[in-house]
Parts: structure tokens; sequence; C-alpha cells
């Protein structure tokens, strides 16, 4: 396999109709929300996953003039208009970082899985989920790495 991509160990089989899902944190990571256009491209034993990306502007749809911009599209009227609006403004002002308890490092998650389990050595997988606000599938990979250590 091509070293740049990451492999995350899940498996997911297709359902009655040929339908695979797609774990919320893999979603997530590659910034997929529900409803997005996925496109997907085959290359002999390998099936490429990803999110559509349309052939024109980033914020007005356009298809003329086309700059790529961070992996975008943007159209040379609207980094105008931006410039102009930015220039107008002043310099951003810039808010703190907020923490978010969702975000946290795998290790935490680990560290937060085994200290409920002493608590509640019974709980049910979906239950912890639930308690951490991740999915039953990331729970069963937490609980799999401390298994194995």
């Amino acid at each position: 396999m091509d070293d740049n991509y990451k492999t995350f160990g899940i498996v997911r089989e297709l359902d009655s109709l040929g339908r695979i899902v797609i774990p919320k944190e893999t979603r997530d990571l590659l910034g997929i929300r529900l409803e997005d256009p996925i496109e997907f491209f085959v290359d002999e034993n390998t099936i490429i996953v990803r999110r559509y990306k349309s052939n024109c502007c980033l914020f007005c749809m356009d298809s003329h003039d086309l700059v790529h911009f961070r992996n975008q599209l943007i159209c040379k009227s609207c980094i105008k208009e931006a410039l102009t609006r930015n220039l107008e403004q002043g310099p951003p002002v810039q808010a703190p970082p907020v923490q978010d308890d969702k975000r946290r490092s795998k290790s935490d998650k680990l560290k937060q899985v085994e200290d409920i389990l002493r608590e509640k050595p019974n709980l049910r997988q979906q239950e912890l989920a639930e308690m951490l606000g991740i999915s039953q599938g990331y729970v069963s990979q937490l609980l799999r790495k401390l298994n194995n250590t």
C-alpha cells in the first residue's frame, strides 16, 4: 500500500444493499459531513473514497478565473472581495483557543476508559461510548488497545 495512505484497522462489512458505513472518526478526520457528496475512484484492487470537490468557486459557484488556495478553488472576484473587506475591517481579532472535550488525544481517551471501567467494570461499550461522546467502534478500538498493553 502507498505510504500516503493512513490505515485505521477498521473493518466494515457491506450491508444487503452493498453499502458501507464510513466511521465517524474517519468522516471527522476528512471533514465529511452528512449528505456531503463523495466520489469514488477504482484502481485495480483499490477503492479510493474522498469528499467531492466541484470545479467551481467555493463561495459563489462561478467556474471562471479559478485559483487554487489551500486545496480549494476560489474565483478571482471572491479573492478581490475578501481582500477589500479585510482591508476595510482591519486585522482580525483572535479569540482564545477553545478546549473541546471531544477532541482529546488518544492517550487521554484511553485513561478515561480505564478510569470508568475501574468504577463500572460491567459497562457495555455503547454506554461507555455515550458517556465519552465517541462512537462504539472507537470504544472497541480503545478497549483492544488497553487489553494489548
